[in-house]
């Protein structure tokens, strides 16, 4: 991440210290975290499994932590994130804390020995332990043992409410863990006599494996009696047809389905969906046996399995299938013990050979075709039922949702599309270097087979070339550079300006903005901006700094705030003030972020500088944070964006770059800040700042050093 500050108003003054330095760092830390993830995934999550092809490994996207980076081992049973951020891994050698800067093994004699099996964050900042020796309880930098599981085997941990916990053992179990008023813990085992094996080879106490909560109703998998049923302090088994009698991990979902994970012989299935327990259903053949479970906030399903990698699934479908050889070796092992999703979406594996994260929303990109040329974006339109349009140096394609593959608009072909629109009836319009082309009929979900043909020029020669097209006061115009603005009546095009008397740079137009108040912006290649109400077009004076420069593209919200996109930089105009936002920069496209009505967020397209965010702040002027090659995107140059949220509470982008199309969806999560020095006459401990901070006297002035943890859970670590 690449990042520079430039206040509108007048540049922050390089003296700044102490508080100021600290909400400057809150703001810009803060807004970093839109640049958080990146690269390639080669695996499809919307609507079917995709072929899985090895790929090189996306660090952005895949990561790993190690015996080699700290673990004690590399068995990783439990994943747990705290208050802070922090990761928690339980291995076969014990507890490991991950900060995104170390690792560090825990060791206390409030820790009992052995393999942490299980962990579980709570909502007052608890960490729940389960270890082979029985469970604890961290919380205030202290452990807490509980007692009643003292040499019991800790399987699974549920919270069930606020200061309440559930515990699964190996010795037949379950205590139910509530936590008062002063801390102190309240247990009691459930049920009163350890419940015993029906395994005839295996005889002894019941193995609990597994807890699960689906409405009010608690679940705990066995090895050998299947499913139990737990209410108050009574325990059933339920009797359900079909019938797993070794249940390994169990997960309930949102819509109040029940997972099961069962043992199975090779590649048989053993995973089931149950809305009435007593009738689970298996729905699929080929998992193996599963021993891990968890649901996401996207209503989706990851599964672990013994040996064939993890398995995603929305309701009963599976969407995708990850491996050690699909993702060439980004999933560590295809042994996967435990999964855990973050805060932030990233899922987290704990296999054999360590812990490894991905993030599913990570930057992700696709070639349109095998020509470099047709990978050469410069424009983006999506129609209202879904359907995406490009347009490339090489002509113009559309993208089959059903089949994710790109096809050629054959008219088009070879030719360099600049601008795509829609008029009144549907139909599409096509502005290219050999002018402007429209659909022969509208274009919706049942009509895929676009086909144009190329409008009257009304008498333009072979100087044709259509660079943009906007609707205005109810009409169509069009941007034709070397002959000005154009109207387009049916199927003719008639010139508005300029006139022949005026000057010839004025008919170099390259972009065109309507606004929310009746006013259509006219950018070109090298004599400024102007501005066209319906009647005439005037020039504004106090945009005059942009001539000489190429106006790109013009973007503006619905309070007059306007966004202008030059070869010399990106600027904002607002009450008749032009500020220069990004210096030295070919900004190519400008797109307004967020509320349109209000918003003062940008992202800025540039050629050679990659993406950009831009965020206005009353106070510190202009904080920029810069997406580019080093966090995935596949070209510095980047010329066209598409939102893409489609009503999603998520923003969502569609880039496009001169070698490919890209699709960002922005961290949504601030990251922590953790204080790591005060310096005042003296410099304190962190020790002091916990306890409370007495400072000397007199105390003229403080500097407080932070670390930031970014967002998509650590992933400079990655990089």
């Amino acid at each position: 991440m690449k990042g520079r500050s430039q206040n509108p108003e007048s540049r922050i003054q390089n003296g700044i210290r102490g508080s100021h330095v600290f909400i400057f760092w809150l703001l810009a830390s803060g807004f970093w975290l839109l640049f958080s993830s990146a690269l390639v995934n080669s695996q499809s999550t919307n609507g079917g499994e995709r072929a899985a092809k090895a790929q090189p490994v996306s660090l952005q996207q895949w990561g790993a932590v190690t015996l080699f980076h700290g673990l004690p081992s590399d068995r990783v049973r439990a994943i747990a994130q705290d208050a802070d951020g922090a990761m928690w891994f339980g291995t076969d050698a014990g507890l490991a804390k991950y900060d995104g800067r170390r690792t560090q093994t825990i060791t206390s004699e409030g820790l009992p020995q052995g393999r942490v099996l299980a962990l579980k964050v709570d909502a007052d900042g608890a960490l729940w332990i389960g270890t082979e020796g029985g469970a604890t309880r961290y919380v205030n930098n202290r452990f807490q043992l509980i007692k009643e599981t003292e040499g019991k085997v800790i399987t699974a941990i549920l919270l069930r409410e606020r200061g309440r916990a559930v515990l699964a053992s190996e010795e037949g179990l379950v205590f139910n863990c509530t936590v008062g008023a002063d801390g102190s813990l309240s247990v009691r085992g459930i049920p009163e006599t350890p419940l015993r094996s029906a395994d005839e080879k295996q005889p002894g106490l019941l193995r609990l494996t597994s807890l699960a909560l689906v409405g009010d109703t608690l679940f705990a998998g066995t090895r050998s009696r299947g499913l139990l049923e737990i209410e108050g302090d009574e325990v059933r088994e339920v009797q359900s047809r079909p019938r797993a009698f070794t249940v390994e991990a169990l997960e309930g979902d949102a819509k109040g389905n029940l997972w099961l994970g069962a043992r199975a012989k090779g590649e048989e299935g053993a995973l089931y969906q149950a809305g009435d327990p007593a009738h689970p259903k298996l729905i699929d053949a080929g998992t193996g046996a599963v021993t891990a479970l968890r649901a996401d906030g996207q209503g989706r399903v990851w599964v672990g399995t013994d040996g064939r990698g993890v398995f995603q699934y929305q309701d009963s479908q599976r969407l995708a299938r990850f491996t050690f050889g699909s993702t060439a070796g980004g999933l560590r092992s295809d042994k996967v013990y435990s999964i855990f999703v973050d805060r932030e979406d990233v899922v987290w594996f704990g296999t054999d050979r360590g812990v490894c994260r991905y993030d599913p929303y990570a930057l992700r990109v696709e070639s349109i075709s095998d020509n470099p040329e047709s990978n050469f974006v410069r424009t983006l339109l999506q129609t209202k039922d879904g359907m995406l349009l490009t347009g490339t140096n090489r002509g113009m394609f559309v993208r089959d949702g059903a089949t994710a593959s790109w096809k050629s608009v054959s008219e088009l072909a070879q030719k360099t599309v600049y601008a795509i629109a829609a008029d009144e009836s549907g139909r599409m319009l096509v502005g290219s270097a050999s002018g402007l082309y429209q659909s022969d009929e509208p274009v919706d979900k049942n009509n895929r087979e676009l086909r144009f043909t190329k409008q009257d020029a009304g008498g333009v020669g072979t100087g044709d070339s259509v660079r943009a097209i906007v609707k205005f006061q109810g009409r169509t115009f069009v941007a034709t550079f070397g002959r000005g603005l154009e109207r387009l009546d049916e199927s003719r095009r008639t010139l508005v300006w300029p006139t022949e008397a005026q000057d010839a740079r004025a008919r170099e137009v390259v972009s065109l903005y309507a606004d929310e108040k009746g006013r259509l912006w006219i950018g070109t290649a090298t004599s400024g901006v102007y501005v066209f109400d319906g009647k005439s077009v005037v020039s504004d004076p106090a945009l005059a700094e942009l001539t000489g420069s190429a106006v790109w593209s013009v973007d503006g919200t619905q309070d007059s705030w306007l966004w202008f996109a030059t070869s010399r930089g990106l600027y904002g105009y607002w009450q008749g003030k032009l500020t220069k936002i990004l210096p030295d920069t070919d900004a190519r496209r400008v797109m307004v972020s967020g509320d349109r009505a209000t918003s003062r967020q940008a992202w800025c397209a540039t050629a050679g500088s990659g993406l950009v965010k831009v965020a206005l702040d009353t106070r510190f002027g202009a904080i920029a944070a810069r997406l580019d090659a080093e966090q995935g995107l596949p070209s510095q140059s980047a010329f066209a964006l598409l939102d893409d949220s489609a009503g999603a509470t998520k923003e969502a982008l569609l880039i496009g770059t001169s070698r490919g199309l890209a699709r960002y969806d922005p961290g949504t999560t601030s990251p922590v800040l953790v204080i790591t020095r005060l310096i005042g006459q003296r410099i304190h401990t962190l020790d002091e700042l916990r306890e409370g901070l007495f400072l000397e006297y007199p105390q003229n002035s403080l500097v407080l050093d932070v670390a930031a943890a970014s967002s998509r859970t650590f992933p400079e670590q990655f990089q």
